[in-house]
């Protein structure tokens, strides 16, 4: 009977720790969204249709969006929006650039949002020809990040589908029963942390910063000039093909190519400090690079570009805060930025109306 209190009681203190730690200090982590993730053979991985957490709801189609029909309406045009978590938002979804463009084109244009957090272009195209086609698209942007796009592109699966979580596959660690308990339990994960929080009190180092610094350092690798950047040419080249495939799908419908900076080339304080923490040589690299680099392939293959590299610059520059803190993604002004400057593209203008002569890949080509 002692044993059987004993382990009662410790029940409830653990109910009640989950409890608080809910209430008081939730935990985030990179992936975490209450199953939100199913495993797929051909991309990897899906959003579950109907899923509900929080401020995310994903609809029948299986997108971060609102719901709609299949088939389009009469006289409708769409515009399908191919990405990773930049597209599906690190924001409240009428503040995500998708939604944003819906209405700068206005109405009679729908702009549908099937961005996935931790796809690549790969990922795009095989989503594009599974699902996306079956949605006729008359136009379709491509949300490319340079900060690890290339990368993904080049090597094998990075991610994995535990519990409806989306995990690194090198942390999968086998025993799905902790993972659960990682996913689902804001104490343990609080607890998990503490010793971080120990060095972070300690050293007066914010771990967010840490950690955030570590990951830019990482990406910097695809700026690198010199010999280090024979390791990126796997990965460009495979982002040059699936480009490709994407606009061979859907042609004659036009692509538009949205080339999304890496935080690091564009706000020049956290580029300095994360150089001056593990004493990099700036001469190494090139920060614009990536930029050219779309752009040569994005003239070869005969798509749309919108770069807005140096009016995030710009902006920074100004005071003006484009991504989330210590986050990596937009912040609602960052996503408002993209939107206006996909709406204002040749491509989404002419389709929307507001450029002369008819659109491109209208309804009249099916």
């Amino acid at each position: 009977m002692r044993c059987t209190a004993a382990t009662l009681s410790t029940l409830v203190a653990l109910a009640l720790g989950e409890g608080l730690v809910r209430a008081l200090a939730p935990q985030r982590t990179a992936y975490t969204g209450a199953a939100m993730m199913a495993p797929d053979p051909d991309c990897g991985h899906v959003l579950v249709a109907g899923h509900r957490h929080g401020g995310v709801a994903i609809n029948a189609q299986g997108m971060r969006d609102v719901e709609r029909p299949q088939a389009r309406l009469a006289g409708e045009r769409r515009v399908l929006v191919l990405g990773d978590s930049f597209a599906f938002g690190a924001v409240a979804l009428e503040d995500t650039f998708p939604r944003a463009l819906a209405r700068e084109l206005g109405p009679g244009v729908d702009v549908l949002n099937a961005g996935v957090p931790a796809y690549s272009t790969r990922h795009e195209a095989a989503w594009l020809r599974k699902f996306g086609l079956g949605l006729s698209p008359d136009a379709v942007v491509v949300g490319f990040f340079v900060g690890n796009d290339p990368w993904e592109n080049a090597g094998e699966e990075v991610h994995t589908v535990v519990d409806g979580e989306l995990v690194v596959k090198d942390a999968r660690r086998a025993r799905s029963a902790l993972r659960r308990l990682y996913n689902r339990s804001h104490l343990y994960r609080l607890l998990r942390g503490l010793p971080s929080r120990l060095r972070e009190v300690l050293g007066g180092e914010p771990a967010l910063e840490r950690g955030y610094h570590r990951l830019e350092r990482k990406r910097m690798g695809v700026c690198a000039t010199g010999g280090a950047a024979a390791t990126w040419e796997a990965g460009w080249r495979v982002s040059r093909e699936k480009l490709a495939e994407v606009r061979d799908l859907v042609t004659p419908a036009p692509v538009v190519v949205l080339v999304i900076p890496d935080e690091f080339q564009v706000d020049a304080s956290l580029r300095v400090a994360v150089l001056r923490r593990y004493d990099m040589d700036p001469a190494g690299y090139d920060w614009d690079s990536p930029q050219r680099r779309v752009a040569r392939i994005c003239e070869e293959l005969g798509l749309e570009r919108v770069d807005v590299l140096e009016e995030c610059r710009r902006r920074t520059a100004a005071g003006e805060r484009l991504y989330k803190p210590l986050d990596s993604h937009w912040s609602e002004a960052g996503n408002l930025l993209a939107a206006r400057r996909l709406a204002a593209s040749a491509a989404l203008a002419a389709l929307a109306g507001c450029a002369s002569g008819p659109p491109q890949g209208s309804s009249e080509r099916r």
